[in-house]
């Protein structure tokens, strides 16, 4: 039993002793929620390969799904490799070209009027074949001199055209990159000015301008002039941008002589950018279709001395317009595109399954390098079943050649579904916004995807007769070789005679006499002798080699020695169990070698070497908890007053800086603020009065037949936020609110009911008018320009067309009104555009215009009372900058391991740490930015997503597996970094914090032994076991039988020889005096000490009185 124990035991301890993989590869399966008496058969499947199609031969088992923009983003299998395309586009889509063609549809041009001047040419407008967009206006003063209170009212008249653009592309997926917009316009005007008097049938007068005959002594102020114009807006008006102007300086000057010429003059947006802005402002609201409108204003002053005056503008064309722009293919962020492979399920045998391990692994690459310049966010992703993995592979990292994914594989063993079909997803994320122009492809491949899987399948017994058959018959087996065992050694080792004796021997114990018949001591003695002297008889012949007389009773094997064979067998099958794991051990170092995922540092050891391993767990952070800043140390990548890092509270902080700033100007008493009133850039006279009070900017004109019919007044403020202590090069704008009230009060019926016109503001349908075209009207402008006026935009404007008619009776007024901007975006980029070169500066213009147009005869005099500009407004928020690619990095400075001169080899190292943020973190403010770890500045794979934190301290749901990471032979160097991946705009300050950083290490020291040291310990360890076993056959073939016994059985052995045996065989006298002496002297003892000798006396004697064991 001794000997089976220490085969039993030694394995275990040449496993334990040299780290055998053992334990490594044992795993248990939790089985708790069964039955507690259940059995369970384990069915272990290794490395099975899940994907069939894994070369993308074909589509077969796989699919593809976008998500996001889906036209960004393409799919498809080709050359056997899985790709995700991203084309580029270029366009150039033409508008408009050349002269001006309304033949074909479906969108004509289309006229009306400009709604601020509702009025109409008064010779002609429409559109020629092959001439363009045509108008033609004549303004008379009187129309006949028979009639002279007969006026024509339409000193200012207007049309316009408008076309719907269908665009050929929907450009909410396109970005706009150049504009080009240009107009042809020329015109024919009367130059020469004749007296009515003079006038014959048909003639009219001349446009008068400055330095005109006549126009001395104050008779001109604005002279008499066309504007082209040029708008764009959406489909249904909402929107309307004004975005070029033209206004001919000189046309109709005397020294022209009777007619003046416009020749053929070309006009546009002064700056690309605007018109760009403008192009996008109007498809935000349809992307298909906007609309272009080309138009023209007519402006005939009253300026002749006497009275008398005709205006004729004959020819007016808007002959040519190329409009087209440009455009590139716009790819979003978070758009994705997945292939998806459909796997079967693991189990569909019942049961439970445990999965033990499972690696994804694929091959990459891409087309191109420049797509980590164009997008630096985008990376590869792995789902199983929608679980996301948390490794992704940057496409920046890809190369133009395939390489994989992963060196290990990735390790989605925590992923893989026990219960449902196993769907493999791989995914590219677009984590940024950029264009691709025409010819521009790139293109993301895949191959070679592999997913293996170990794992096991545990069936409940009651499913597996078979096994319930096995298990039994192992139990009987078991239990046989163990009686049997126990039952040899306590019995069956022993011969016949000796075990009766052993078993009489026992009886004696007991109080009741055995029940077993003693031999007397005449009768032994008889049978006694009657036995020896028939051998010896027998051995006084003389032998020779040719008589066996007696070969039978020696030739023939005897039932005990079976059982001794059956006894070296036993021994030589235990024997194998026992050398079998010390073999194994000798050569357990190539096993190993094989084996690259268990001992990186073993491969590195000598042929002849072999090793023993110390195993050792360490927490390598020492000053986890942040109780202060002892061996950690901050840094930040950006600016100092974005970013700062601290250590308060237990806890290290990562402040990423925002800011939101608001500033209001509010101004109910303009008066002492700093306005001045400025001129206008056409020298329009300004109106009769014009002051700043305490209820703000206020003007009041009176018309009484003079030239000045056109005034204006126009306010200006320069603000600055350099003494607000902002600098646009830190913030950006994200709100801009203006708005501004006005009224008015104007004169609407005269004081003569004869002549209500007198003293009265003029409408349509106002009473006893000669004429009227626009009427008297009043426009309210706001205007944002630099201080020097070189780039302006009007940021709001409005005009009453029904102030001032009749029904109102002796006065009308216009209630406070609020004005606000178009749209918050487009006062956004006015000031965004006039701050580009001024980081600082800006303005602002309130302008009010009065138009007094000649409605009655002989005279008509109009006069607005009082109009307002009142309480302004104007805030802005502004939202600190912070720039992509900043990061604070709290780095921990750690220990070396301690080696002791031993190799290292790194096992496992987990890192973990709780983290939080203050408040949420949307997507919308950068869906890429993570928490990253570096460990001796190699960066891992994994990162927290900062829209995945919470407001209160969590740890990472799963240890971060950071082994392939740790150096084993210089300073362990561990760095959080809050990363920041896009430009943000923060209005607040966010605060990462981390605490309880563990990094635990299991590591273990290999001690070297050379192969020579080692090799004369197993070499002793084979002779002892071999001298054991050599032992163990002896005793059972000799040692074990008494010595008259031994020398028996060997004397037989002789007898099989053809040599006379070299034995002294006593004669049959001596034997029988030797005999009878030791039996006489036996016999002199009574029973009862017989008795007790029997029971006291060794084994040994007893063996030797047993006359029938000197027979075999």
């Amino acid at each position: 039993m001794s000997l089976i124990s220490l085969n039993f035991v030694l394995p275990f301890f040449f496993y334990d002793q040299y780290g055998l993989r053992i334990k490594e590869q044992t795993r248990t399966i939790s089985l708790h929620q069964e039955n507690i008496y259940d059995e369970w058969v384990k069915e272990p499947h290794e490395d099975e390969q899940w994907i069939d199609n894994s070369k993308f031969k074909g589509d077969e088992g796989w699919s593809d799904d976008k998500e996001g923009d889906i036209r960004d983003i393409d799919t498809d299998i080709d050359d056997e490799e899985a790709q995700y395309i991203l084309s580029g586009e270029s366009h150039t889509f033409t508008a408009l070209e050349g002269t001006i063609d309304n033949s074909t549809g479906p969108y004509y041009w289309k006229n009306n009027t400009h709604p601020d001047i509702p009025a109409y040419p008064t010779k002609d407008f429409k559109y020629i074949e092959g001439k363009g967009l045509y108008a033609s206006h004549n303004w008379t003063d009187r129309h006949t001199i028979p009639d002279p209170y007969k006026l024509d009212g339409h000193q200012r008249a207007s049309v316009q055209w408008d076309k719907i653009i269908e665009t050929q592309h929907d450009m909410s997926n396109y970005n706009i990159t150049t504009a080009n917009l240009e107009v042809k316009v020329n015109a024919t005007v009367k130059a020469t000015p004749r007296r009515w008097d003079d006038v014959g049938p048909g003639e009219v007068g001349g446009i008068e301008i400055y330095g005109d005959e006549g126009t001395s002594g104050g008779a001109i102020r604005t002279g008499d002039y066309i504007v082209y114009y040029i708008q764009l807006s959406d489909i249904d008006k909402n929107r309307i941008f004004t975005i070029a102007q033209y206004k001919p300086l000189g046309l109709g000057n005397d020294t022209a002589g009777d007619w003046d010429y416009l020749n053929d003059t070309i006009f546009g947006p002064e700056f690309k950018e605007d018109l760009i802005f403008y192009l996008n402002q109007v498809l935000d609201v349809n992307y298909n279709y906007f609309i272009i409108t080309l138009g023209m204003e007519f402006f005939c002053e009253d300026n002749a001395p006497d009275g008398a005056e005709w205006d004729f503008f004959k020819d007016v064309l808007i002959k040519a317009c190329n409009f087209s722009f440009s455009y590139e293919k716009l790819i979003n962020k978070e758009t994705t595109a997945s292939w998806t492979y459909e796997g079967d399920e693991i189990n569909d045998k019942g049961g439970r399954v445990e999965i033990i391990d499972s690696k994804l692994q694929f091959d990459y690459k891409i087309n191109s390098k420049r797509l980590d310049i164009l997008s630096p966010n985008s990376y590869i992703k792995v789902l199983i079943d929608n679980k996301e993995h948390s490794e992704v592979v940057k496409i920046s990292e890809a190369e133009r050649s395939f390489e994989e994914a992963s060196e290990d594989g990735f390790d989605v063993t925590d992923l893989i579904p026990t219960d449902d079909n196993i769907d493999v997803e791989i995914q590219l994320y677009l984590g940024d916004d950029f264009a691709l122009v025409e010819g521009e492809e790139y293109v993301v491949s895949i191959d070679n995807v592999e997913l293996y899987i170990t794992y096991d399948i545990y069936l409940s017994a009651e499913q597996s007769l078979i096994f319930q058959i096995l298990l039994i018959i192992g139990i009987i087996v078991l239990t046989s070789f163990t009686g049997y065992i126990i039952y040899y050694q306590k019995v069956l080792k022993y011969p016949k005679p000796v075990r009766k004796v052993r078993k009489y021997r026992k009886t004696l114990n007991k109080s009741n006499p055995p029940n077993i018949s003693i031999t007397s001591r005449e009768s032994a003695f008889k049978s006694s002798y009657k036995t020896k002297s028939k051998y010896h008889g027998h051995f006084n012949r003389k032998y020779s080699s040719k008589s066996r007389v007696y070969k039978e009773p020696f030739s023939s094997k005897s039932k005990h020695d079976k059982e001794n064979y059956l006894s070296i067998l036993l021994i030589l099958i235990l024997s194998l169990q026992f050398f079998f794991p010390v073999l194994s051990f000798y050569n357990q170092k190539s096993d190993i070698n094989n084996d690259n995922n268990y001992c990186l540092s073993v491969l590195q050891l000598g042929e002849s070497q072999q090793w023993l391993r110390e195993s050792h767990e360490k927490q390598l952070i020492k000053n986890s908890e942040f109780d202060d800043s002892e061996d950690w140390e901050m840094k930040i990548n950006g600016k100092s007053e974005d970013l700062k890092a601290e250590i308060y509270n237990g806890e290290a902080k990562y402040k990423i800086i925002g800011n939101e700033s608001q500033i209001t100007w509010n101004i109910t008493d303009p008066t002492n603020d700093g306005w001045i009133l400025i001129e206008n850039d056409y020298n329009i006279t300004t109106p009769d009065e014009t002051e700043i009070n305490e209820n703000g900017w206020r003007v009041k004109h009176y018309w009484e037949e003079d030239p000045d019919q056109f005034v204006i007044a126009q306010w200006q403020k320069n603000y600055s936020l350099n003494n607000l202590g902002i600098d646009l090069n830190d913030y950006t704008i994200t709100s801009a609110l203006f708005e501004i009230w006005i009224n008015g009060t104007v004169q609407a019926v005269g004081s003569d009911p004869n002549f209500p016109q007198v003293d009265g503001v003029d409408r349509p349908g106002d009473s006893k008018l000669s004429d009227i075209a626009l009427g008297d009207l009043a426009d309210y402008f706001v205007l944002i320009s630099d201080e020097n006026r070189n780039r302006k935009f009007k940021i709001t404007s409005y005009q009453d067309k029904e102030l001032g008619e009749d029904t109102a009776g002796t006065f009308d007024f216009l209630n406070d009104t609020k004005l606000t901007p178009i749209t918050q975006e487009s006062l956004i980029y006015y000031l965004n555009q006039i701050l580009e070169g001024n980081n600082y500066n800006f303005s602002i213009i309130l302008g009010i215009q009065v138009w007094c147009e000649d409605n009655g005869a002989p005279t008509d005099h109009d006069e607005f009372e009082n109009l307002y500009f009142k309480n302004m407004s104007l805030s802005l928020t502004l939202d600190k900058k912070i720039s992509k690619f900043s990061s604070i990095t709290w780095k921990y400075e750690g220990d070396k391991i301690k080696s002791e001169g031993k190799k290292i080899d790194i096992k496992d190292a987990s890192l973990n740490f709780d983290y939080k943020i203050n408040k949420k973190w949307a997507s919308e403010i950068s869906p890429n930015s993570e928490i990253k770890i570096y460990i001796n500045d190699d960066e891992h794979s994994e990162t927290v997503k900062l829209t995945e934190a919470e407001i209160s301290l969590e740890d990472l749901e799963d240890d971060f597996d950071v082994t392939e990471l740790i150096p084993d032979d210089e300073e362990i160097e561990l760095e959080i970094q809050v990363f920041i991946a896009d430009d943000l705009i923060l209005d607040d300050e966010f605060i990462i914090s981390i605490d309880n950083v563990e990094l635990d290490i299991s590591y273990d020291l290999i001690t070297v032994i050379d192969q020579m040291i080692l090799l004369p310990i197993i070499i002793g360890i084979l002779i002892a076991t071999g001298g054991l076993l050599a032992y163990f056959i002896y005793y059972q073939r000799v040692l074990k039988y008494p010595k008259p016994v031994r020398k028996i059985r060997k004397y037989r052995k002789t007898l099989k020889k053809q040599n006379d045996p070299k034995v002294n065989i006593i004669g049959r006298t001596e034997a029988f005096k030797e005999k009878f002496n030791a039996k006489i002297k036996a016999s002199k003892l009574s029973p009862f000490k017989e008795r007790q000798a029997g029971k006291n006396e060794k084994e040994e004697k007893i063996d030797k009185i047993d006359l029938k064991r000197l027979t075999q």
